[in-house]
């Protein structure tokens, strides 16, 4: 980027000398002799509307968020900030194909609360120039060890070594 704007840069100089040189300027001493050098025309540019320039539109889902699994996520980690991110399962659902909808309709079976009280979240942090990640899932009102083992199944089903 650098290389390219002081090329920019150097090239809008030796076209503005070019403009000088047409526009009747002297010629340098002891330049007798040396074509004058013609000047360039450049277009302007009509400007661009207030807005800037239209850019498509791109929908992106939103996700309800589940305060209290993010709260639960520490603030800082090793004097890092950790980002939170948390969304409930029912909302990444809606985009499930039949077979991920079936397994994940298994392990809310084995888990033992109805799907909406599943959230799932995601912090992220820098540790020694390190980008790191952790999650974490909440089932509102299971029991912790029926919701430990059922993520644990879950989570193997397609592992090549559990």
């Amino acid at each position: 980027m650098r290389r390219t704007s002081l090329i920019a840069t150097f090239g809008i100089a030796a076209l503005a000398a070019a403009g000088c040189a047409s526009a009747g300027a002297t010629a340098p001493p002891g330049g007798a002799g040396v074509p004058p050098v013609p000047s360039i025309g450049i277009p302007s540019l009509p400007p661009l509307p207030s807005g800037g320039i239209p850019l498509p539109s791109i929908a992106i889902p939103s996700f309800n968020s589940d305060a209290e699994l993010a709260a639960r996520f520490p603030q800082t980690i090793a004097g890092s900030p950790v980002e939170v991110g948390t969304f409930r399962a029912i909302d990444i659902l809606q985009s499930a194909d039949a077979e991920q909808r079936a397994r994940f309709d298994a392990f809310v079976s084995a888990v033992g609360v109805p799907v909406e009280a599943i959230s799932i979240g995601f912090g992220s942090f820098t540790y020694q120039d390190s980008s790191e990640s952790l999650g974490a899932f909440r089932a509102a009102g299971a029991d912790g060890a029926r919701l430990l083992n059922a993520l644990v199944g879950f989570t193997q089903q397609d592992a090549d070594d559990p």
